[in-house]
């Protein structure tokens, strides 16, 4: 396994927090940022790997151990490089993330001094609440709310922004909401709230750099909206515009790689592009033959048709075109994928 530097060889890291229901989405990520030319370490906080996961993982990336016993969500823990006393220029990604495209423009920006992310669909959420809760020195100020699942900083400028940051989600360890529905709960977010109300307290409003929203697909839809310019380079754009990331993001809908996503499958940029990147015969770490996967993210002939073949039934499914004669149809079909899907896991 890597050894985890303290001080980043390069000045430069990536870091994210998987477990063994993300693991296909952290290979996916950490290929990602390779074929788009991006060499510095890759930092993964093992927050429920398994043992052959861990050692995977470990011939291509620092990972850092992370105790079960430990409280709180393993989301609560993204600032986890606090606790190794990394130093540099530190992006943090979500292993459900994939990078399109260089991001050293960003990098740069954030060398330069800059605090950067993404705006958040929720981009007005605001309580009043946050001062109280995370123990802010300041009352906080209404402004952009931004996403946790991209930011990039560097620590040269803003020595104090990932200890505080750590601190406001210690504060709300014993706070089991994340997966909620309760929007209005002010930790409802978890380490995403306790980010913006440091963002909108204790830095200055000027320090944030928001990057351009059209840069990076969201969710499913966005997903959908999204072209693959080149397959190879993972070159990807909305409506002409270069995306820089896809995120699937949107709890609690599950993963395309966990079979509870079945019926969710669309021919999207997101999907088409992570069975090329946990297959392709170019990418850093190839998904080992020992981990599962659903029938339509296998790699070969029947994995492309099965892909096809779900996507195409659900967009069938659309409230606009749905008919008994495509639900006899469907059902029949989910009922081959799901077997064929759990035959393989009993193999």
């Amino acid at each position: 396994m890597t050894t985890l530097p303290a001080l980043l060889p390069e000045g430069i890291g990536y870091f994210t927090v998987a477990d063994a229901e993300v693991f296909a989405g952290a290979v996916a990520l950490l290929n990602s940022l390779r074929l788009t030319g991006h060499r510095e370490p890759l930092v993964v906080l093992d927050a429920g790997l398994t043992g052959a996961q861990r050692e995977i993982l470990g011939r291509h990336c620092a990972v850092a151990p992370w105790s079960a016993e430990t409280p709180g969500h393993p989301t609560l823990h993204k600032p986890f490089p606090r606790l190794l006393r990394t130093e540099g220029t530190l992006v943090f990604l979500d292993s459900d993330l994939i990078v399109t495209r260089s991001l050293r423009p960003i990098v740069v920006a954030a060398e330069a001094g800059n605090i950067c992310a993404f705006p958040d669909p929720d981009s007005s959420r605001f309580f009043s609440a946050w001062r109280e809760l995370f123990g802010l020195q300041n009352a906080p100020r209404r402004q952009t709310y931004v996403s946790a699942h991209f930011l990039a900083f560097s620590t040269d400028h803003w020595p104090d922004l990932l200890p505080r940051w750590w601190e406001a989600c210690e504060l709300i360890f014993d706070r089991a909401i994340l997966g909620s529905r309760n929007r209005g709960d002010p930790a409802y977010a978890g380490d995403q709230d306790a980010l913006n109300a440091l963002l909108m307290s204790e830095v200055p409003r000027d320090a944030l750099k928001l990057l351009p929203a059209r840069e990076r697909a969201t969710g499913p839809s966005q997903a959908r909206s999204t072209s693959i310019i080149d397959r190879r380079s993972l070159a990807c754009a909305i409506d002409g515009t270069p995306t820089t990331v896809i995120h699937i993001g949107g709890k609690p809908v599950p993963k395309p790689w966990q079979e509870e996503a079945l019926r969710r499958i669309r021919w999207d940029a997101y999907v088409r592009l992570l069975r090329r990147l946990l297959h392709g015969d170019d990418v850093t770490l190839r998904y080992p033959e020992t981990e599962r996967l659903p029938v339509w993210l296998r790699k070969g002939a029947l994995g492309a048709l099965s892909l096809r073949g779900v996507a195409a039934l659900n967009a069938v499914r659309a409230p606009a075109v749905r008919m008994a004669t495509a639900r006899r149809l469907h059902e029949p079909v989910y009922v081959w994928l799901r077997s064929a899907w759990r035959a393989r896991r009993a193999n």
